[in-house]
């Protein structure tokens, strides 16, 4: 009913739709997920759902099992952390029972302590900080990355440029022409930080130096000063 008692039909419903994450995957045209990892715990991040692995420890973590280093939540069902050891995990930590003069970063969510923690330090959401760093660092990239893009655009259409040239040495030979000729004022050691950054947060420092972006780093600072 409207404000006038007349009665309003409501509009059809829509079939929910998920994007897919991490250890996710859609079938039957994308209205069920299924999980790929099996004991995962389910999360939504940037809007897409995901599954996180889960390495379940069921005794101390002490000298027998060193330190732990997980991508994932790591959860110490029924013991104790000990004297001096490390946990680093990618996603939450869960302790059963106390953590004595222990180290634990938990880079995603947050940790419990099911009774005491004696010393030690403890850091949550250490990929949460990087990621508002690193925000702020593509903030001041991207209007570089548009004016390289529109430059490089003009260039192309230029006939005095030489586009032979151009297919012989690829587009790397371009984006070094402007950055020496165009783009002097890069911010210095810019690239640098976010590559640092991008490293630090836990699973992605394998995949960034894998990919080019450690060598458009490195050719930006080569031309800024740096």
């Amino acid at each position: 009913m409207n404000v006038y008692g007349q009665r309003v039909e409501p509009r059809q419903p829509k079939w929910a739709t998920f994007a897919a994450g991490s250890g996710v995957t859609l079938v039957e045209n994308g209205t069920i997920a299924v999980a790929e990892i099996a004991g995962g715990r389910p999360t939504m991040e940037l809007g897409r759902l995901c599954v996180k692995p889960q390495l379940v420890i069921t005794s101390d973590v002490d000298i027998t099992t060193g330190n732990v280093d997980f991508t994932g939540d790591v959860l110490v069902a029924g013991g104790d952390v000990r004297e001096s050891l490390i946990i680093r995990a990618g996603g939450i930590v869960h302790i059963g029972r106390s953590a004595y003069q222990a180290r634990i970063l938990a880079g995603g969510g947050g940790t419990t302590i099911g009774r005491n923690l004696i010393g030690g330090h403890v850091t949550v959401g250490g990929n949460l900080a990087a990621g508002m760093k690193l925000v702020a660092l593509l903030r001041q990239l991207l209007p570089l990355m548009e004016k390289l893009d529109n430059i490089s655009r003009q260039l192309k259409r230029d006939p005095r440029f030489s586009m032979q040239e151009l297919k012989l040495s690829g587009d790397g030979y371009l984006v070094k022409l402007i950055l020496e000729k165009r783009l002097g004022a890069i911010p210095p050691r810019l690239c640098e930080d976010m590559c640092g950054l991008l490293s630090g947060i836990k699973g992605l420092g394998k995949r960034i130096r894998q990919s080019g972006f450690v060598r458009f780093a490195a050719c930006g600072s080569a031309f800024s000063g740096c």
